[in-house]
């Protein structure tokens, strides 16, 4: 995005790092105003997130899907 925009880039956070790996954790949320249609609706959550405890074990076992 940055160099799309001829933009420098000084720091960054990876905030979806671990996406290719699923949850081990039962995770619910609910959908913000991004979600259009969907917003307010409760969703499962099934791949591993950047915070969450089991995220960093689940991706460097590869649970990903195939």
């Amino acid at each position: 995005m940055a160099a799309l925009n001829e933009l420098d880039i000084e720091m960054t956070h990876v905030g979806n790092a671990y996406l290719d790996a699923l949850t081990k954790e039962k995770c619910y949320a609910v959908a913000g105003y991004e979600f259009d249609s969907d917003e307010g609706k409760i969703v499962k959550i099934v791949r591993a997130l950047l915070g969450l405890k089991s995220s960093r074990a689940a991706w460097h076992m590869g649970s990903a899907i195939p």
